[in-house]
């Protein structure tokens, strides 16, 4: 009786079609992956700026603005009254904190004003997005979606957010 040792041409094909079906099933997998921790560390960053420059706005004793795009985030002082900053939109000098949007993901455009003592406020025209909370209130808002995911980041006047 003579053994052979090695894989017969019917196993070797057997081990490259399973092997292909779990690349098939696991690589779309992970590319979601990816993309919802893109999304989901994008909107915990926006979230913290808002807080961050309501802080400084506090601290520093002046007006701030964060300005929202789909391409991203941009905050800092105005240089003006909270008046101007919500009758139009402003414009940040210098620019603190800034955060490119990724790839896939958008928001609406405006701005939020900041001012002592820690109060967030939004621009009368153009009106914010709102959006429910609690099924009884509704709530300014920046929207954020991408990737099928999509997230209410809710801003309360102290400058806390909710998503």
């Amino acid at each position: 009786m003579h053994f052979s040792s090695g894989l017969t041409l019917l196993e070797l094909l057997l081990v490259v079609f399973i092997a292909g079906v779990l690349a098939a099933i696991g690589i779309p997998v992970i590319g979601n992956l990816i993309h919802q921790q893109a999304f989901n560390q994008y909107s915990s960053a926006v979230a913290q700026n808002i807080s961050l420059a309501t802080t400084q706005a506090n601290s520093n004793d002046q007006v701030y603005a964060l300005l929202y795009s789909p391409s991203g985030i941009q905050w800092g002082p105005t240089g003006g009254t909270i008046a101007q900053c919500e009758g139009g939109q402003p414009s940040v000098a210098p620019t603190i904190g800034q955060i490119a949007a990724p790839s896939g993901i958008s928001s609406g455009t405006g701005w939020l004003c900041m001012s002592p003592p820690g109060v967030v406020s939004f621009p009368t025209s153009p009106a914010p997005a709102t959006c429910p909370y609690d099924s009884t209130y509704t709530f300014p808002c920046i929207e954020l979606s991408g990737f099928g995911i999509s997230r209410q980041l809710i801003v309360a006047v102290s400058g806390q957010v909710k998503s």
